[in-house]
């Protein structure tokens, strides 16, 4: 459908991730990443914040950054991701 996207059912679709559900050695984010690049790929799209702004490859990158300090937070404090402690705290 990439080119008439005016005919396209699908013109959004939000991928989110849980990060106190889902256990770190899981590499959820790197999953989740390599799954949005994929469907951006085949179905011609783009990677977009909230706001509609493209995402970069750089700012990806630092999301990862930031996401394994939480991770490592989240430990510290008894509250691994994917715990049941942290699954009840967060849900």
């Amino acid at each position: 459908l990439a080119e008439h996207p005016e005919q396209s059912a699908i013109r959004d679709l939000a991928i989110v991730l849980d990060v106190p559900h889902v256990a770190q050695v899981e590499a959820p984010f790197a999953r989740m990443r390599e799954v949005a690049e994929g469907l951006a790929q085949s179905m011609d799209g783009v990677l977009t914040d909230d706001n509609r702004q493209a995402i970069r490859a750089e700012a990806l990158d630092q999301i990862a950054v930031d996401l394994e300090s939480l991770y490592d937070t989240l430990l510290k404090r008894d509250l691994a991701a994917g715990s049941d402690q942290a699954r009840r705290l967060f849900s």
